[in-house]
């Protein structure tokens, strides 16, 4: 009685495993599919249009690292603030690059004062670090 409830248990489970992994697989592929379409889905209800008007950089280098619009990224500033964001793009005629907060800001950061850049994670991509 007790080994069927537990085979059942861990059928279950195996089940669920299963389809989470397939479901995370999935929406990943989506996001790779919408950028190669030049499209980035932000969940964010403040975002506007007016926003995303003077940002012309949409996949840009800053240092050695390689940033893309809908990167996840984490900033030390000069001041030593740290912010966590969502990449919107840069301008290069300003020198600026454009984040969405946690808090749904829109912030926009002058690079100068960047000290430290790392991204968390990469929109569309699927196991970024080994």
């Amino acid at each position: 009685m007790i080994r069927a409830m537990i085979d059942d248990l861990i059928s279950i489970s195996i089940v669920m495993f299963v389809l989470a992994f397939s479901g995370y697989i999935l929406a990943t592929l989506k996001e790779k599919i919408n950028l190669n379409n030049n499209t980035v889905f932000l969940d964010n209800k403040t975002l506007s249009s007016h926003d995303l008007e003077d940002l012309d950089i949409k996949h840009f280098m800053l240092g050695n690292i390689e940033i893309m619009v809908g990167d996840e990224v984490k900033i030390i500033l000069e001041n030593d603030n740290k912010l966590v964001g969502v990449v919107l793009g840069a301008n290069k005629s300003n020198n600026t690059i454009a984040l969405v907060t946690r808090g749904t800001d829109v912030i926009k950061l002058n690079i100068k004062s960047i000290r430290n850049l790392r991204v968390i994670s990469r929109y569309g991509k699927f196991f970024t670090r080994f």
